[in-house]
């Protein structure tokens, strides 16, 4: 169990909200006022969002405004007051914080702006205040001179500024042609970031530097913030490592990444469209050429099925069964489970 409380009166108006995946999935209830009276409504959250939120609660400013007696008494209007639960439900945890109202700390700012507070009669929450863009760096540069000509020449990137950990930003190529002239009808999301720093893989895996593509009918938030977390992952918990025919649960144990969906893992494999497959010829990181992964999100029946026998048994499995490589997050499993 994982609970986010937060409470806070900006010109008269108090909102609270409650975040938790008490149920398995991500909800976020908000309380405020608006045109004079009270409302209560759910604000969408995927899981993606609501992971980062929690992980980002150890942050030096909560750390240094912990409160610790419970009986302190906390002001909602000169402080951000935000209490943390998690355990069982039968015997939670608590954590308490009183963050300043004016705290100016970029990050806290930015797990502000996350927390998605909603709009009511006291006008829109703040937002953290950004320094001039100084354009991508020199390896965003780089990566923004090769992926056009695998990807096509109508993008946009979803750059990801003050994050809490490192920057991961997330390209978004419209369907069109690509460097080559071949069409592409769907969406492709490649991420931009992840090969800045190298994975610790063993030394029989041949990169050591990757970024990962999804390809999808539509774009949306749920699967950039999907893409980041993934990509995140290999540069800040040790020991978590992608290649070619690796696998990962979603959780332990594994819950459905989309809602109401049967898949609950992810298996990592070459891109299997055009010459995508081809990107570490094109692209490297001092010296070290960058993969490009494809993100297969698969049932837990599936995952078992790759370790009991092997990727390329699965692979064979997904030629068989005409395996879309355009994401189809309502699929069935091809494998039963035992």
């Amino acid at each position: 169990m994982h609970l986010i409380d937060y409470a806070h009166r900006r010109q008269g108006v108090l909102y609270h909200g409650t975040l938790s995946d008490l149920d398995g999935q991500p909800k976020a209830t908000w309380t405020y006022e608006k045109s004079g009276r009270k409302v209560t409504h759910d604000q969408p959250i995927d899981l993606p969002t609501f992971r980062s939120l929690w992980n980002r609660v150890n942050l030096d400013v909560f750390k240094r405004n912990r409160v610790r007696d419970p009986d302190r008494p906390v002001d909602p209007d000169a402080t951000h007051v935000i209490g943390i639960a998690f355990g069982t439900t039968e015997d939670p945890k608590w954590a308490y914080f009183a963050v300043p109202a004016n705290e100016s700390d970029p990050q806290f700012l930015n797990w502000l702006k996350s927390l998605n507070i909603p709009t009511g009669s006291a006008g829109p929450p703040p937002v953290p205040a950004r320094a001039p863009a100084n354009g991508p760096g020199r390896l965003a540069k780089a990566r923004e001179n090769v992926y056009p000509k695998f990807f096509g020449s109508n993008w946009t990137v979803d750059r990801e500024e003050d994050p809490d950990g490192p920057a991961i930003d997330v390209y978004v190529f419209e369907p069109g042609e690509d460097g080559r002239g071949k069409e592409r009808d769907f969406y492709t999301l490649v991420t931009g970031g992840m090969s800045d720093k190298r994975m610790r893989v063993p030394k029989e895996v041949e990169f050591r530097r990757a970024e990962l593509v999804l390809y999808v009918d539509k774009p949306t938030d749920e699967q950039i913030g999907l893409l980041r977390w993934l990509a995140r992952l290999p540069l800040v918990q040790e020991g978590t490592w992608y290649s070619p025919g690796t696998t990962m649960t979603n959780g332990n144990p594994p819950r459905p990444i989309f809602d109401g969906s049967d898949l609950s893992c992810y298996l990592f494999l070459e891109p299997v469209v055009g010459r995508d497959s081809t990107l570490h010829d094109k692209l490297d990181v001092d010296g070290d050429p960058v993969a490009l992964l494809w993100v297969v999100p698969i049932t837990e029946a599936e995952c078992q099925y790759i370790l009991d026998r092997s990727p390329d048994d699965f692979l064979d499995l997904l030629d068989r069964k005409k395996h879309p490589f355009v994401l189809d997050k309502g699929r069935r499993s091809y494998v039963r489970a035992k």
